[in-house]
């Protein structure tokens, strides 16, 4: 079992302060890889896990309590896909058997990734202080090479959320036997609060496909 456990924002700028985070070597480009099982994040800034550019693979996982740092004002749970650095890769990301809580703004997604979410709990993420997003769950295109996103969302349970319970975003998901419950209006406009919201990209106006079964949503 490995517990990491309250890591600090950076001292000189304010920002920071992942709990765990994977990068490819991009100039000249080496993708990653990482394989994690019965890891706990716990108390950490601006990102609890953070994959980018590597395919990965995590099992029995837990992300607990992150926050902004003082230099940004968002916080995510755990995320993995393109960064948006480089084309002409799309990595994997996996994540099964995890749970994530306690989160502002971003609770579990990815972008430009082949994704599968299975048996995955998100829940009390927390809109920004200004009032914005606090989405649970999202499957994404890359906003920045329109490299296509997928995603299999399976019994997974995302509750006490604002804005959105589960997004799919110039994507192609299904999603299958996952409850959705108490999603919230974002509180800067009190609009959305949608429990499932697919939807055409913004920045590439790619459309959004999903298939849907044996799910609930509820308040």
């Amino acid at each position: 079992d490995v517990v990491i456990r309250d890591t600090q924002q950076g001292a000189a700028d304010g920002v920071t302060g992942h709990g765990l985070h994977v990068q490819a070597q991009i100039d000249p480009l080496v993708t990653g890889s990482a394989t994690m099982a019965r890891l706990i994040v716990e108390d950490s800034h601006d990102c609890g896990i953070c994959i980018f550019d590597s395919d990965a693979q995590l099992e029995a996982i837990a992300v607990r309590g992150v926050e902004a740092s003082d230099g940004n004002y968002i916080a995510m749970g755990l995320i993995g896909g393109q960064s948006g650095q480089f084309s002409g890769f799309r990595p994997s990301f996996e994540v099964r058997g995890a749970a994530v809580e306690q989160v502002g703004f971003f609770g579990v997604g990815s972008t430009g990734a082949d994704a599968i979410f299975e048996g995955v709990l998100v829940r009390d993420v927390a809109p920004t202080s200004d009032g914005l997003e606090g989405r649970g769950m999202s499957v994404e295109t890359d906003p920045f090479y329109s490299e296509l996103g997928t995603g299999v969302v399976r019994g997974c349970r995302i509750e006490r959320v604002s804005t959105y319970g589960l997004s799919v975003v110039g994507a192609t998901a299904t999603i299958e036997s996952t409850a959705v419950r108490d999603v919230a209006a974002a509180p800067s406009s009190g609009m959305f609060g949608r429990g499932i919201g697919v939807e055409i990209a913004p920045q590439t106006d790619l459309r959004s496909s999903a298939t849907v079964s044996n799910c609930l949503i509820e308040r």
